[in-house]
């Protein structure tokens, strides 16, 4: 996934093990999991990424999942 900058995962059964290859991919900026069964530790593995956008949107995250959002100093737009 090297180079990649873009990634859409929506609707698909996003696990651990692809949030933690996700974080390696240290070039995406921009990032969909919307209604994916993402989890709040998921979240902490991506908040490695120079992300500009972030669409978390239709999952069950928690407050504290969203809150996790913040340590993304690059984020410009949270969905």
């Amino acid at each position: 996934v090297s180079g990649v900058k873009e990634i859409d995962l929506s609707g698909t059964p996003v696990t651990a093990k692809v949030t933690k290859a996700l974080a390696k991919a240290t070039s995406l900026e921009v990032v969909s999991l919307e209604a994916t069964p993402i989890t709040n530790s998921a979240v902490r593995d991506l908040t490695v990424l120079p992300l500009r956008d972030l669409n978390l949107s239709n999952t069950n995250l928690s407050d504290a999942g969203i809150g996790l959002t913040g340590r993304i100093t690059t984020l410009s737009h949270l969905n």
